[in-house]
């Protein structure tokens, strides 16, 4: 699910990014997390990300895709 990259700026370090399989399942992550905040009342996702997914959740998976494909 993730890829382990020597990180340039340290050698002794690891940038580790998402593969192709993993970003696939952002879309069903963000289901999860908006049913955990509308059942668990002590969830800890800010109401701003809530807000996004509920908006236009399509498009907002797409955005969350693009940054982790850029990086």
């Amino acid at each position: 699910m993730l890829r382990k990259l020597a990180d340039p700026e340290h050698g002794a370090r690891y940038i580790y990014r998402p593969t192709k399989k993993c970003l696939e399942l952002i879309p069903a992550m963000l289901e999860i997390i908006e049913w955990s905040e509308k059942w668990d009342e002590n969830t800890g996702v800010p109401s701003e990300f809530i807000a996004e997914i509920r908006l236009d959740r399509i498009a907002f998976a797409k955005r969350l895709i693009a940054q982790f494909e850029e990086s």
